[in-house]
C-alpha cells in the first residue's frame, strides 16, 4: 500500500519509474479513491495515490526494494 507522504503519492506510473528502479512489473492497481476499483495492466499515465495497492510481478528482493522506495527510504 502507498502510505501518506510517500514520494509516489501523486505520481504517474511513468514518473514513478517502478520497472527501472526495481525491475518489477505492476500488474494491477487497486485504487482507494475509486472505491477499490482495480485497474489491470495500468498504463504509464495512471496516477498513484496514498492508499492505493499495487500487485506486482517479480522477485522477493525486488519487492523489498519497492517497499523501501514507496516508504521514501
Amino acid at each position: 500500500m502507498i502510505p501518506e507522504g510517500s514520494p509516489l503519492d501523486g505520481c504517474s506510473l511513468a514518473d514513478a519509474g517502478i520497472p527501472k528502479r526495481t525491475g518489477l512489473v505492476v500488474l494491477v492497481l487497486q485504487c482507494r479513491h475509486k472505491d477499490g476499483e482495480q485497474i489491470y495492466n495500468p498504463g504509464p499515465e495512471t496516477m498513484l495515490s496514498a492508499g492505493d495497492v499495487m500487485i506486482v510481478l517479480g522477485r522477493e528482493d525486488q519487492v523489498h526494494t519497492l517497499r523501501d522506495y514507496v516508504a521514501g527510504r
